[in-house]
């Protein structure tokens, strides 16, 4: 069981775990929170530029330590300082991995002084122009503290110090790790096309501590003897190179074995079986990588070419019973061919086929390189004639659309023209209606002046009625209803408006 107290310290190692120190498991990590993630920075800035592995930086929990094992995998721990003040940088070297597989340690279960010393040997053979090597690296450093549970340290051979630590002291590293991992959308970096990891993800028990080197190889080890050292080897490799004597005493230098990139490996999965695979990550050909399906299209096209097929139709080159030899009698061996061939020699015949059969090499790869180009082309039209068939039907779609959009208008229009018909008819009895209140409005009018006419000519037989009241036997006949009284006389309202008077009073 594992227990976390109030510091956040694990009292108890998880049982897979027993051989770690306590003191590792004592130690929990900075990064339990987003924040900080968020101060390392975005991840693209701890990868290697035009590399195109992507990776993402995961929080830890207060109970994880930096010796834990992912139970679905996936990830690894790294020590921050690593990064930042070492410059180590996703995705590892050929020649780290290769390390940390000798030594059978996770990234973070190693010093990051011994970090320092695998990026500075890098960089001298990088100067010196040679391929880090493992035997020349572990004939510098030996493996220290493999049974101590705790962190694993390379340090150098007595005589054979050419590299200061990179730190003198380094206590400041303990408490900043975190999770790495590969990106959801991209391969992960830490595995090969084999889906085997080059490298340990999580702490081991078991270490190797150094290869098996010769102890002359490097008498004296320091920056000037190594460069020395692999310019001796060169020149010797090259002084000692085969030579092959032909007739005439013509002597031929013969180029020495070079080691092939190609290397034959088993897979874990397949080691009950016996199968070898061939790996070719790092294999170039022409300056191009070759890929495990060209090998795969290469090797499936070639077995009907090479061998025999079992046909039975004598006359075909790849019958086995073909009779090869009657026929090279028969036909090629002219008396007249064979002394050709004696006055020039088997050295000049062998170097006629040397050289018919470079231009054979070179004429049949070019037709495959053309053949190669006119298929790329090709998948290349199909690509095109594809998106332009997407094209089509998009258009086609585009097409349709517009035409359910050109009738939803036509029937719109049709709505709006009879909308404009009922109200065409409708302004039409408006203007008939307008026309009907207009004749009803005059007629109005002059039934309201006709009304004050009756209502005067009232009132007038009112008056005169109560003057024959109260004057019994007066004449009124000379009384005029539409006339007034002006200065004394009954006159028209005309005359009274036209002299700018509306003095009605009788005693003037």
């Amino acid at each position: 069981m594992v227990s976390v107290g109030e510091s956040g310290a694990v009292s108890a190692c998880r049982p897979r775990y027993e051989w770690v120190s306590k003191l590792v498991w004592s130690i929990p990590t900075k990064f339990v929170d987003a924040e900080g993630i968020r101060r390392l920075g975005p991840p693209s800035a701890w990868v290697k530029e035009g590399s195109k592995v992507s990776i993402e930086f995961l929080q830890c929990s207060s109970t994880e330590r930096v010796c834990d094992r992912g139970t679905n995998g996936g990830w690894f721990f790294m020590y921050t300082c690593v990064l930042a003040e070492i410059g180590v940088r996703f995705p590892f070297t050929l020649f780290e991995c290769s390390v940390l597989r000798q030594i059978n340690c996770a990234p973070s279960q190693i010093h990051p002084n011994s970090w320092g010393y695998m990026r500075a040997f890098q960089v001298l053979m990088e100067y010196l122009e040679e391929s880090p090597s493992l035997e020349v690296f572990f004939y510098l450093f030996q493996v220290k503290g493999v049974d101590r549970g705790a962190w694993v340290t390379l340090s150098s051979h007595q005589g054979r110090t050419i590299f200061c630590p990179f730190k003198a002291t380094y206590r400041d590293f303990k408490e900043y790790y975190v999770k790495v991992r590969s990106a959801e959308d991209s391969f992960p970096f830490y595995l090969d096309e084999h889906l085997a990891e080059k490298f340990p993800l999580y702490w081991n028990k078991r270490h190797v501590q150094c290869l098996g080197v010769e102890e002359a190889k490097i008498p004296d080890c320091n920056t000037s003897n190594l460069k020395s050292f692999f310019k001796q080897r060169a020149e010797k490799e090259l002084s000692s190179s085969h030579v092959i004597k032909l007739e005439k005493g013509v002597e031929v230098n013969k180029p020495s074995d070079r080691k092939s990139p190609v290397s034959l490996k088993r897979l874990r999965s397949e080691e009950a079986s016996g199968k070898r695979v061939i790996d070719l990550t790092d294999v170039k050909c022409c300056g191009k990588e070759v890929s495990l399906k060209e090998v795969a299209d290469f090797t499936r096209s070639q077995e009907m070419l090479h061998g025999f097929n079992g046909t039975e139709d004598l006359s075909s080159l790849w019958c086995e019973h073909y009779p090869f030899s009657i026929v090279a009698d028969e036909h090629f061996r002219s008396k007249g061919d064979l002394e050709l061939l004696g006055k020039v020699g088997k050295v000049a015949a062998a170097r006629y086929m040397q050289v018919e059969a470079a231009r054979l090499l070179c004429i049949s790869r070019e037709l495959e390189v053309q053949a190669m180009e006119e298929k790329s082309s090709q998948q290349e039209k199909r690509a095109d004639l594809v998106e332009l068939e997407k094209s089509l039907k998009l258009a086609r779609e585009q097409v349709v659309l517009k035409e359910k959009e050109n009738g939803l208008l036509i029937e719109e229009n049709g709505k709006l023209k009879t909308k404009v018909s009922q109200l065409t008819k409708e302004k039409s009895e408006l203007e008939n209606r307008v026309v009907e209140l207009a004749g009803e409005k005059k007629e109005v009018e002059v039934t309201k002046k006709s009304h004050g006419f009756e209502m005067c000519a009232a009132a007038w037989d009112r008056a005169k009625a109560q003057v024959e009241l109260f004057v019994p036997g007066v004449n009124l006949e000379k009384m005029d209803s539409v006339k007034v009284v002006y200065k004394g006389q009954l006159v028209d309202d005309d005359q009274v408006l036209a002299e700018g008077s509306d003095d009605h009073n009788p005693n003037e």
